[in-house]
């Protein structure tokens, strides 16, 4: 259910109506699939509680296990590792979530069956890669181009064993880290180096890491992935951007909650909650409109998910074990299209001939379902080997 209404939601933003004219929101997002959802900030949020009690039965199941000795363990192991990682990550600790993904490679690489070449390859190859994002973050975070200088290392070890994944996201993780160690105080410069093949590329690559729950609410993140789209259309010679002013209005908010930002240092001043005076009135107002529309349903989309699940902790359940923890769960409604561009809302065969395109779109829609779909296996009763 969760993942065929993301499913709906990236593919209604694809739809291409004639009518509408080519300067709204709607039309924008023809060809930037995953941004509604994006913008919106429509994704789960896992409560401390939940987060605290999965890395604690993680912690233990790892202990108890050991390192791999035969291909059952291994990948259990491997699994096991992945998740802890990513628990840690998500409870702002990426120092532990490295940590755990080193101690992972380790064993990995002094597994005893060297014959299971191809399956220690790729979990060394995927560990590497995990290893990169965490000392990203614990670099930004931190300040330390040391670890950052790791992340390089770990994505070229990654690279190594295997290239870059064809559409980008692979790629853009390992491009952050490099430009944040050379002058990550000159975005524009960076995006002038690329190609337009490689400026779409890497707005494809961006938009697929927050799709699948990494940097979605990163105001940093938020505003590289802006500045990539305004470069988009200014090579283009397109005008000014709803997409853009909606990005800016949600990092705005971010950073609100958040405070001053690691690598631009946004402060909350005018200079950032001022938005879209490139644009004009009209535009403005409809971006606006169509922003708050998508905000909303955001906001309660996160506020659903996060009560269920914090109600459910409370009562001594939990999604990782308990099967039955999202029956009867409703999502949040989709934002109401005609916020976009003023028209009726999308019929079903409208988003259903969404679907037909393929490409690009189709794959990030993809991502989206996948993560949805590995969100519910999460959150249900894990098998033991």
């Amino acid at each position: 259910m969760r993942g065929a209404t993301a499913l709906i939601l990236v593919a209604a933003a694809g739809t291409i109506l004639a009518e509408v004219d080519r300067d709204t929101m709607r039309v924008e997002l023809n060809g930037l699939p995953g941004m509604p959802s994006i913008i919106a900030g429509r994704f789960e949020v896992e409560t401390a509680r939940c987060l605290t009690q999965r890395i604690e039965r993680l912690t233990a199941e790892l202990s108890a296990m050991g390192p791999p000795e035969d291909s059952a363990t291994f990948s259990r192991f491997v699994e096991l590792s992945e998740k802890l990682a990513a628990s840690h990550d998500a409870n702002s600790d990426p120092a532990a979530a490295a940590t755990v993904i080193a101690k992972a490679v380790e064993a990995v690489s002094s597994y005893p069956d060297q014959s299971e070449r191809e399956l220690v390859a790729s979990a060394r190859r995927r560990l590497l890669m995990q290893q990169g994002r965490y000392l990203t973050h614990l670099g930004v975070s931190d300040g330390n181009q040391n670890t950052l200088e790791q992340a390089q290392e770990s994505f070229r070890r990654a690279f190594e064993i295997g290239p870059p994944e064809p559409l980008g996201k692979e790629e853009v993780e390992a491009q952050l880290a490099d430009w944040m160690l050379e002058d990550s105080s000159n975005l524009a410069a960076f995006l002038d180096g690329l190609s337009a093949a490689d400026l779409v590329k890497f707005r494809n690559g961006m938009t697929g890491m927050m799709v699948t729950g990494e940097g979605w609410d990163n105001p940093d993140y938020l505003e590289i992935l802006r500045m990539a789209i305004v470069r988009e259309r200014t090579n283009s010679n397109l005008g000014p951007t709803s997409v853009s002013y909606a990005l800016r209005r949600r990092i705005a908010e971010l950073v609100m909650d958040k405070g001053e930002t690691p690598i631009f240092g946004f402060p909350v001043t005018d200079a950032v909650l001022d938005n879209g005076a490139e644009m004009d009135e009209a535009q403005r107002v409809l971006a606006s409109r169509a922003y708050e529309e998508l905000s909303a349903s955001g906001a309660e989309y996160r506020r659903r998910y996060t009560e269920w699940l914090e109600k459910g902790i409370v009562a001594g359940r939990h999604p990782d074990t308990d099967p039955k923890f999202w029956e009867g769960f409703q999502e949040a409604p989709l934002p109401r299209p005609e916020a976009l561009d003023g028209k009726e809302p999308f019929e079903e065969r409208e988003v259903q001939s969404a679907l037909v395109g393929g490409g690009i779109g189709a794959f990030i829609a993809g991502m989206v379902v996948v993560y949805r779909r590995r969100k519910l296996a999460h959150q249900s009763v894990e098998s033991k080997p």
